[in-house]
C-alpha cells in the first residue's frame, strides 16, 4: 500500500518568493528586468509561494501579471493575509 502511494507522488519544488534582486548574478542574469523574473523563474521550477498576499490583497492588475508571467505549469501558493494568520494564530485581542 505505501509503495503504491509512494509511486503516485510528486514532489515539486519552489521557494518562498521570487523577485530579488539580490538574486541577480547568482540565480538571475545580472541585466534581466524585474518584469522578466517570474517567467524565468517559471521555466526553472514548477512553484512558487507568494508572500505579497500576506500583507496585502493583491489588485486585478496584479494578478494578471502573475497569470501573463507564469506558464499554467507553475502552481502559486497565497499565503493568507497578516490579519487572519494572526487572528487564527493568538485570536482576538480584547483591548
Amino acid at each position: 500500500m505505501v509503495g503504491n502511494a509512494l509511486q503516485r507522488m510528486s514532489i515539486w519544488i519552489g521557494t518562498s518568493g521570487y523577485n530579488y534582486p539580490e538574486w541577480k548574478g547568482s540565480f538571475y542574469p545580472e541585466t534581466l528586468p524585474a518584469a522578466k523574473m517570474l517567467p524565468y523563474y517559471a521555466e526553472r521550477f514548477a512553484t512558487v509561494e507568494i508572500n505579497y498576499t500576506f500583507y496585502r490583497a493583491p489588485n486585478e492588475k496584479i494578478l494578471a501579471g502573475w497569470s501573463a508571467g507564469a506558464s499554467w505549469a507553475i502552481a502559486c501558493w497565497l499565503v493568507t493575509r497578516r490579519l487572519i494568520s494572526c487572528l487564527v494564530m493568538n485570536g482576538p485581542t480584547l483591548g
